[in-house]
């Protein structure tokens, strides 16, 4: 039912233009100084990247940007954005943010910007 809202929302609006303000502050405040030529190591995953807001700037700073998000529609969206508006890649799937489809320890940082708290999770006894 979740990935059926989703899609909804991300076939039928179109946003995510501008990366979340504390997240520019935090990769500010803690990778800016690595050279740009160095960034292109570090590995950043985005957790329910939406359309790419965040993913674009994470790619124009020369990091490994990868991203998942449940809708496909957000998926297209951002591959579409990344290329045609900043010629910028990222490494992108349709995933659930519960069952991420790489290894332990893959990523140096994964992001959420309100992803986590949407999720239904089951009842632990």
């Amino acid at each position: 039912m979740m990935k059926n809202i989703w899609e909804q929302i991300h076939s039928k609006r179109a946003w995510g233009k501008y990366p979340n303000e504390e997240l520019v502050r935090f990769i500010g405040r803690n990778f800016f100084k690595i050279p740009r030529e160095e960034r292109k190591s570090i590995k950043i995953l985005e957790v329910g990247c939406g359309q790419g807001a965040n993913l674009w700037f994470l790619a124009k700073e020369g990091f490994d940007v990868y991203g998942i998000d449940i809708s496909p529609s957000a998926i297209r969206k951002t591959e579409k954005y990344l290329n045609e508006a900043y010629n910028v890649r990222a490494n992108l799937k349709v995933a659930d943010a519960r069952e991420l489809p790489y290894e332990n320890e893959f990523f140096d940082i994964v992001i959420d910007c309100a992803t986590v708290q949407h999720l239904p999770f089951k009842d632990h006894k």
